[in-house]
Parts: C-alpha cells; sequence; structure tokens
C-alpha cells in the first residue's frame, strides 16, 4: 500500500491560499469607532434638550439621503442606525449636551467606509423606547461631506 503525501510545493502554495484569504477576510471584518460630541441639542420649542432623550447615530447606506425616523423605526429605507444612546449618561448634567462613543462597530450590510452620517435626537424619548411612534419630534444633524458645510435641523 502507497502513502503519498503533500508536496512541500503543494504544501506551500496551500499555506499562501490559507494566508490570503485570511487578509481578504479580514478586511471584510473592517471596523470603526465614531466618538460624537455636541453642545446645543435644542428641544422643539428651540431650548436647550433637557438632560434625558435619545440620541441615534445614522448612516445613509446607498448614499441617497437620508430618510428620517419613522412611526415603528428609528431609521427608514435604506438607512442604518449605528447607534443609540441615552442622552443622560452622555451629557451629564449639561441641557444640550452629549458625548457618546460607538466603540469597535463592524462595517455590516450596505453601511461602508464613506457613507455620509448623521444623528437624529429624541427629546421625549428615553432608552427604553424601541421606536420613535407617531408624531415625536426629533432633531437631525449631518455633515455634507462633498462640500464641506454643516447642516442642523429641528
Amino acid at each position: 500500500m502507497s502513502t503519498k503525501f503533500m508536496s512541500h510545493q503543494t504544501l506551500k502554495y496551500g499555506i499562501l491560499t490559507l494566508v490570503g484569504l485570511g487578509l481578504a477576510l479580514s478586511q471584510l471584518q473592517a471596523a470603526i469607532t465614531i466618538n460624537i460630541g455636541a453642545e446645543k441639542l435644542k428641544d422643539p420649542g428651540g431650548y436647550d434638550m433637557a438632560v434625558a432623550g435619545v440620541v441615534v447615530l445614522v448612516a445613509d447606506a446607498n448614499r441617497n439621503g437620508f430618510g428620517g425616523a419613522g412611526d415603528t423605526s428609528f431609521v427608514t429605507g435604506d438607512d442604518v442606525m449605528i447607534a443609540k444612546w441615552d442622552i443622560a449618561s452622555g451629557g451629564g448634567n449639561n441641557p444640550g449636551a452629549f458625548q457618546g462613543t460607538t466603540g469597535s462597530v463592524p462595517f455590516s450590510g450596505d453601511w461602508d467606509e464613506g457613507d455620509p452620517l448623521a444623528i437624529y435626537w429624541f427629546p421625549t424619548l428615553t432608552s427604553a423606547d424601541a421606536s420613535p411612534g407617531a408624531a415625536v419630534p426629533y432633531g437631525m444633524f449631518r455633515v455634507i461631506a462633498e462640500s464641506l458645510t454643516l447642516s442642523g435641523t429641528i
């Protein structure tokens, strides 16, 4: 009975293929950390938001404009919710202020490097709310990367 082992050359090509595949897969698992800092989040009356509420980080995955929040979801259309925070956890006792970080989050689905980002804030919600609900007021801020101008509304 003859036993044939892999040749050194075959083994070398197999290892190189696995290393190449591992490098390719590691690129598919790219991750990013996003830090958010806001000083003047406003409520619907135009006053600094109280030290309660929710902030949501959103990506426009297909770069066709943000869809805004819906009644049953914090994002609509192809937008992707990246993170959600209770403003009390990042605002301290400073009305209208917030600081938060996503920690390491992987790109996934249609969300990729370079997609536009926005924050939505909901002065009347808490972190326990799974969706905004009907007619809940919220603010939005986004950076328009192409022209490097800032845009914000409430």
